[in-house]
């Protein structure tokens, strides 16, 4: 069985308020690659209500604090860019030079 993939809300790994789920499947071989959580229009709700409660702590960081952040999240994504790479052409179905120009 696949990983499920939860939603990530105020800090949290969640799965959908309906409780359902869905395969995400390699578009080239049909092959499951996931299992994702359903979300609905709850789940949205809540996402959204924690986005603008985390907001309001991230306008108040000091803006040298928030690039530290940025960076280090810049310095993951440019050390993953292959892993990253892969995994849009194997959920996406691009082939891999468009999905590394994506990533990139």
């Amino acid at each position: 069985m696949k990983t499920l993939v939860k939603n990530f809300i105020g800090g949290k790994w969640v799965g959908a308020h309906a409780g359902r789920t869905f395969d995400s499947r390699d578009p080239a071989t049909g092959e499951v690659v996931g299992r994702c959580v359903d979300s609905g229009p709850e789940d949205i709700d809540e996402a959204v209500k924690a986005a603008t409660e985390a907001f309001e702590s991230w306008r108040r960081m000091p803006a040298p604090r928030r690039g530290e952040i940025l960076f280090r999240v810049a310095e993951r994504l440019v050390r993953d860019k292959e892993t990253l790479a892969r995994t849009v052409t194997r959920e996406m179905g691009k082939v891999l030079a468009e999905a590394k120009g994506d990533v990139q």
